[in-house]
């Protein structure tokens, strides 16, 4: 979700992204609304409205509370359901008071929450269920992220490794394989923060991945390893397809895995998000 302003207005953005594993299915929204309603005077519950101003009558809320976070698509009632696909995702995980936040880098602004154990039910045209490590990410001055992007990739990924140790990484790429680190964090299988890792980032094979819509081109696919864990992985996408279509502004947003480099053998699972203008 991202926030804009441009003259008078406050425009809010909310991207959806969902990849299946039973069937590799896919699906992704978005949903764009002028001046959302925001409930927080930095107590919980957090709670951002997006008013329903176009032609299908959906109002999209978004919420983060205690013990759940939950973003969900209303129907007015004098509006005829549209076919599309309408999306309700709930998080449910024990009571966080205080959430344990980290912050990650100071500009861009990034800050992290510890990985919650909880419960995802996602309901539209599939439902699902699953016990996940809920992820919550928070990023301040955008426009550095996009000035960057004009002329590198720029990467943000967070891995959840089979051991339960969880890895959240931002870095960017340049034309000649160069990968520059700017901040990381790991976990390990308690949720607690551990020390800053020693980690090696590599292209793989310069494989680049180009989508028939916008015709950008995302590496996509890169050998990482932690030498103080002795392990290497190939972080590899669920499925190339997974491009948010946004005209100039799309970004490659999806489902990725890790696969043991020694047994060929996947060993974790996360999302990766690459902006590159």
């Amino acid at each position: 979700m991202s926030t804009d302003r441009s003259g008078r207005n406050n425009y809010a953005t909310c991207f959806t992204s969902i990849w299946y594993e039973a069937d590799s299915s896919y699906y992704s929204g978005i949903r764009t609304s002028a001046n959302p309603r925001i409930k927080f005077k930095n107590t919980f519950p957090l709670k951002l409205n997006f008013p329903a101003n176009d032609s299908t009558g959906t109002e999209w809320s978004w919420a983060l509370k205690r013990k759940s976070l939950f973003l969900q698509t209303e129907l007015k009632k004098d509006r005829v359901a549209n076919p599309g696909i309408h999306t309700e995702l709930f998080g449910r995980f024990d009571q966080q008071k205080p959430f344990r936040l980290l912050k990650m880098n100071a500009s861009p602004g990034i800050w992290a929450v510890a990985p919650i154990p909880g419960k995802i039910e996602i309901t539209n045209n599939i439902q699902s269920v699953n016990a996940e490590q809920i992820m919550l990410r928070v990023f301040s001055d955008k426009d550095i992220f996009l000035a960057r992007s004009a002329h590198e990739y720029v990467y943000w990924l967070d891995l959840t490794l089979n051991t339960g140790k969880q890895l959240a990484i931002l870095f960017r790429t340049d034309t000649a394989s160069g990968i520059k680190i700017e901040c990381i964090s790991l976990w390990d299988e308690y949720d607690n923060l551990m020390a800053r890792p020693s980690v090696q980032l590599k292209k793989f094979e310069n494989r680049e991945q180009a989508t028939p819509f916008t015709g950008k081109s995302y590496p996509l696919y890169f050998t990482l390893s932690l030498p103080g864990e002795n392990t290497s992985f190939l972080i590899k996408p669920r499925m190339i397809q997974q491009e948010i279509h946004a005209n100039k502004n799309s970004f490659w947003m999806g489902a990725v895995e890790a696969e043991d480099q020694r047994s060929n053998q996947s060993s974790g699972k996360g999302n990766m998000y690459v902006f590159k203008q």
